[in-house]
């Protein structure tokens, strides 16, 4: 939404944001708190979120955008690694694959044990 939202003036709230995000990345394990408040990281949902990258690098790209996205690189890096890793690479495709529905990225999505009818865990009735 962000992105979507540059003409209207947004790159620097979503720079921001992400700056916020990349701030609170661990950089052994290229994890990221899904739940940050003013005050700091919540403690809940630990996952790594791709858009956080994508996001950063997209807003850096606008005139109006004040961050140096420079000095996060070793924790992207982490991000990279987290995803790149053995673990996260399906082994039939070779593509990265998600955790569950939360480390999608997509923040309004209901809480479920399973994440969709596409899952073995998936109960229609």
């Amino acid at each position: 939404m962000g992105v979507a939202m540059f003409e209207f003036g947004s790159a620097p709230y979503l720079a921001g944001a992400m700056a916020n995000f990349l701030d609170h990345t661990d950089i052994q394990t290229g994890e990221v708190q899904g739940c940050l408040l003013p005050s700091g990281s919540t403690g809940t949902i630990f996952h790594a979120k791709p858009v956080v990258i994508q996001g950063a690098w997209l807003s850096s790209k606008q005139k109006n955008v004040n961050i140096n996205f420079q000095m996060f690189s070793k924790k992207m890096k982490a991000l990279l690694n987290y995803w790149s890793s053995e673990i996260r690479t399906d082994s039939n495709t070779g593509l990265p694959k998600w955790y569950n529905q939360l480390e999608s990225g997509q923040d309004n999505l209901v809480l479920s044990t399973c994440a969709s009818n596409r899952s073995t865990c998936w109960n229609a009735r």
